[in-house]
Parts: C-alpha cells; structure tokens; sequence
C-alpha cells in the first residue's frame, strides 16, 4: 500500500469515519460539557431538532471564545443553538480520501462532517453519518506509508516544516492571561508549551481547558480566571531533538497520540522548547506524497 493507492480512493472505501450521537441545538449549552467528557472528543455535531439534519458543529475553540466573551458565571442557560457555528462545510462518504486532508489543510480544520445528501436539488445539508478528526485520517495515512513514502518523510527534516511562533507561558501564570493569548484573533494556537524557570514541563491544551477549567466555570458557577495554568496542565511531554526529521514527529504522534509535539534542546536547567509542531504542519509534506502535484499555499 501506498499513499497515493489511498489518496484517490472514496472515504468509504478507505476507512470509516467516527459516529457519535449528534447533540440537538435546542439542548441546554451545559449539556455539551457531559458530552465533551463522555466522549472525550473537541467536536460535536449539531442537528436540527426536527429534521435530524446537520445544523453546526461545536468544538472546544467555539466553548473557550464564548466563555472568554461571557465571564463569570459564563452562560448556563443558553442552548446549544446561541453559540454552534452554523453553516459546516461538508463532504460525502463517496468523496476522495485525499480530498477530506485537502480540505483540512487549506481551511485549516481539524473536523470534517461527513452527510447523506438528500436527492437533488438539496440545500447543501444532510443527516450527519460520520465525523473525520484529522488524527484520524493522519492515522490511516500512517498506516498506508510505503518504503518509498516513509524514506521521503525521513528526509524532511522537522526545521523545514513551518509553524506558527512558540507560545509558553510559566506555569504559574493565570488561566486568563494565558487563554487570551492563546485565543488571539490573527493565530489563534491549540495548545501552550507550560515552564518552570524556563524548562518545559508539560503542555496545556484547550481540550484540557475544555474538560476540566469550562466546565468549572460554566455548569458549576465557580471563578477559574484566577488559577493558575498547572492546575490543568498535562505533565507528560513527549518530546523531539532539532535534529528530528517529519517521520519521527508522525511517529511520535501516532504512538502516543497526541497532536503537538514539542521540539526541544537539552539546557543546563532541563528541557528548553524551541517549537512546538501541531499534527496540521504536517498535512502538506503527506499531501505532496499523496497527490503528486499538490501545491502546498505559500511554495
């Protein structure tokens, strides 16, 4: 198998998308914190009361911009419907693998809903059959690496791949001031590489803000702007050399399962981050492999 035997081939015939019951938009806005935590995932489809059909999607970003916008006590008596982001973009089960990481690549998603449309002419919504994350589909395309592909990865080394400015915060510093930073409108960043006199010593995430700081905040009513970030950081770091090539950060991905990998170099007080590499950065290095001709933006 190969990447480009997969790249061309439908969804369906690749691999089959996570289903998870799809949340009403008219259910109480708390009630997607007990789906959050159930399931574990930082999306969840929303659909129309009536019809079943795909109405939005709710992710752990859309809860952290609208908690950050409504302050104590955040909003608990909204519905789902006052804050979902309407309007997804969608694909079929009959669209092309490569086409679900194109998709996400160049609109920078980590979430695809897949629908069964209706019979033409259709509004452009359906009843929701399936949900792609991109460490998802990552990890099909990790499977299907040929020799071939695996030698091209390990060839690109981790300097070459772009990504947006490291952002870390010590771990002292409070939720606040670290969410707004990590929430700026020009680059918003998924997650922050935590310190202690400046060694890493863990990573902070907004799934684990989601799970653990929203919910306080929100269903119980209590005042988390204050804490300090450690209290819901991550402890484990899984880590790379400079040295490391594109292969070896998938590797690492995908053994651990994690979606960020910092890149770091050895200090005379421990681990010092130097980047931090999110699972995206590398979809252009495995699209190029997948589809030859593919034009990463930007190159």
């Amino acid at each position: 198998m190969s990447l480009q035997s997969i790249g061309a081939a439908s969804v369906r015939q690749v691999f089959e998308p996570a289903f998870l019951s799809p949340i009403r938009s008219n259910q109480p806005y708390r009630t997607v914190f007990d789906r959050f935590e159930r399931d574990r995932v930082a999306c969840l489809l929303v659909t129309h009361p009536a019809t079943g059909k795909l109405q939005g999607v709710y992710t752990a970003r859309d809860v952290l911009r609208k908690l950050a916008e409504h302050p104590i006590p955040g909003d608990a008596d909204a519905h789902v419907h006052d804050y979902m982001r309407t309007h997804p973009i969608t694909l079929t089960l009959d669209d092309s693998f490569v086409d679900v990481g194109k998709l996400m690549y160049t609109r920078g998603f980590r979430h695809v809903p897949f629908i069964q449309r209706a019979d033409p002419p259709y509004d452009g919504t359906g009843i929701p059959v399936g949900l792609a994350r991109l460490e998802i589909w990552m990890k099909v395309a990790h499977d299907a690496l040929s020799d071939s592909d695996r030698e091209a990865l390990a060839a690109v080394n981790q300097q070459d791949i772009q990504t947006n400015p490291l952002v870390s915060a010590d771990e002292g510093d409070t939720v606040k001031s670290v969410l707004d930073r990590m929430l700026t409108r020009r680059s918003p960043v998924g997650s922050v590489a935590v310190t202690r006199d400046g060694s890493l010593v863990g990573m902070l995430s907004e799934q684990d803000l989601t799970l653990e700081f929203a919910r306080r905040m929100i269903v119980h009513g209590q005042n988390g702007w204050e804490d300090p970030i450690r209290h819901y950081a991550s402890k484990e770091v899984f880590w790379l050399p400079e040295s490391a090539s594109a292969l070896e950060v998938l590797e690492l991905m995908m053994q651990q399962k994690v979606a960020r990998v910092p890149i770091a170099r050895e200090g005379g007080k421990g681990l010092e981050a130097v980047k931090n590499i999110g699972i995206r950065r590398l979809l252009p290095e495995v699209l190029k492999l997948m589809e030859p001709g593919f034009k990463p933006s930007g190159k």
